[in-house]
């Protein structure tokens, strides 16, 4: 509890944004914008953004929320993570493998960072709503709204654009592993139904804003980034 009373008291009255590997923002030039925030949140393959993207994605990295499934603990993705971003202040564990952020501190590199899992009510609701395991991105979306946090910010995230998902291929990608998604995400995580429980979030919520993107695909055009 005394974690999460420090992450609070890190997170409070602060201007958050979130940065997904969505690869609409390629070509944004929204890196600048995304690095003027008080707190910079990138999740899983999130942290490997090449240099060439820099100026879409931002380089900064507050903020990481991570699922620590076996996947990150292969080919030294972990050790990549903390020797690319310097200086991450916070992980985040956001699921079922919440025991292995423990072997996380053991990773050179990751000294000056601090640790927590996210509550596991937090996951358990999600779950209970969605009727199937939830996906990092909307966990990280839950856990940052029961904070006091000024604005939440979100961009390069798209449910994986639920309305023309058969053309997700052609700009719905992982612009940081420069490869497609495929159908994984779609076949794990009920996508449509967590469209549907981020726009409930949405309309409760005044602090959460949208990238043009996103807001598209919530079909509306109201509150400004």
């Amino acid at each position: 509890m005394k974690r999460k009373k420090k992450y609070s008291e890190f997170l409070d009255n602060k201007r958050v944004v979130l940065v997904g590997p969505s690869g609409h923002l390629k070509g944004s030039n929204r890196g600048k914008l995304i690095d003027a925030y008080d707190v910079v949140v990138k999740m899983n393959v999130g942290y490997v953004v090449p240099d060439k993207l820099i100026n879409d994605y931002g380089r900064r990295l507050d903020v990481y929320y991570c699922s620590v499934s076996t996947y990150f603990f292969r080919n030294n993705r972990l050790f990549n993570c903390f020797d690319r971003n310097k200086n991450i202040i916070w992980m985040i564990g956001t699921g079922l493998h919440r025991g292995n952020l423990a072997k996380v501190r053991d990773i050179k590199g990751s000294e000056g960072t601090q640790f927590l899992n996210v509550d596991q009510k937090i996951y358990k609701k999600a779950a209970s709503d969605l009727r199937k395991g939830p996906s990092t991105g909307i966990i990280v979306i839950m856990d940052l709204l029961q904070y006091n946090i000024k604005k939440l910010y979100i961009t390069g995230i798209t449910f994986f654009d639920q309305k023309y998902l058969k053309r997700r291929k052609k700009y719905y990608y992982s612009q940081y592993c420069n490869r497609s998604v495929g159908n994984y995400p779609i076949m794990v995580h009920d996508t449509k139904r967590e469209l549907r429980l981020f726009k409930k979030l949405y309309s409760s919520d005044k602090r959460i804003k949208c990238d043009k993107m996103l807001r598209k695909i919530l079909l509306t055009g109201d509150r400004s980034e």
